[in-house]
């Protein structure tokens, strides 16, 4: 099951973007924000430190990750963030173990230059453009980290990008979609984007919303011999960790 995913941003907000969609000039505002909120990435390194200290559930998920990477035979010691936002669960990677290799990348150059001011632990932040970019450039035994960037694309985007890493020679990657949504979720969701139009607020396209049997479809891909494997899955409230291997 897959539906268009909207979200309100609020009329502050909302007024600024350009569009009806998150491009790159919304991302940018939001992220370049004066209001503290869950977008905006923060001024000062003691004021993004203090929020990244707060989010407990991304240091449970870092803490996932560390454990199951060092005790996994992948071998690596390095990660790259596909997608990585405000960076905060890469914060908490970094804290967990410092010995890991973070090298963070986003799609608009603004947000990731911002970030690189208050993130000092990142060990290398750069734009990458997840469709057209080219996954060569990171070694294979890099591990791909890519943390609730499902909605972003389309299932005919997300075919490509699977299929170009595999192409390409990544050998593992950690995928933790946005959530794993149901008939009940997407239900809400239509029901919410009905209410939001009806009352005259614009609430912004923002993706998809999939089922967790689409995103298996994504690993395996679609040709004759799958792409990628789970080798251990890591269940969540309403969402999972999938560490993943090349077939």
């Amino acid at each position: 099951m897959v539906i268009k995913h909207y979200h309100y941003f609020g009329k502050d907000l909302t007024e600024k973007m350009s569009g009806d969609s998150l491009n790159e000039s919304n991302w940018d505002m939001l992220r370049n924000d004066d209001a503290e909120g869950p977008f905006s990435i923060e001024k000062s390194v003691q004021l993004y430190e203090e929020n990244c200290k707060k989010t407990t559930s991304y240091e449970n998920v870092a803490q996932i990750i560390v454990n199951t990477i060092m005790t996994e035979s992948w071998g690596t010691r390095k990660i790259v963030s596909c997608g990585v936002g405000k960076g905060i669960l890469e914060w908490h990677l970094k804290n967990a173990c410092p010995q890991l290799y973070i090298e963070c990348t986003d799609y608009t150059r603004e947000a990731i230059e911002k970030l690189k001011q208050v993130f000092l632990q990142m060990d290398y932040g750069h734009t990458f453009d997840m469709i057209n970019g080219s996954y060569s450039q990171f070694a294979s035994d890099s591990i791909i980290l890519m943390y609730r960037v499902s909605t972003e694309f389309s299932r005919e985007q997300w075919n490509a990008i699977f299929s170009k890493m595999y192409d390409e020679g990544i050998s593992y990657i950690i995928f933790v979609p946005t959530g794993l949504d149901t008939i009940r979720t997407m239900a809400i969701e239509k029901m919410v984007h009905f209410k939001n139009r009806l009352q005259g607020r614009k609430d912004i396209f923002c993706g998809w919303l999939y089922s967790e049997k689409e995103f298996l479809n994504m690993f395996k891909g679609d040709r004759e011999q799958p792409l990628y494997r789970i080798d251990k899955r890591v269940n969540m409230v309403g969402n999972a960790i999938y560490f993943l291997s090349r077939c």
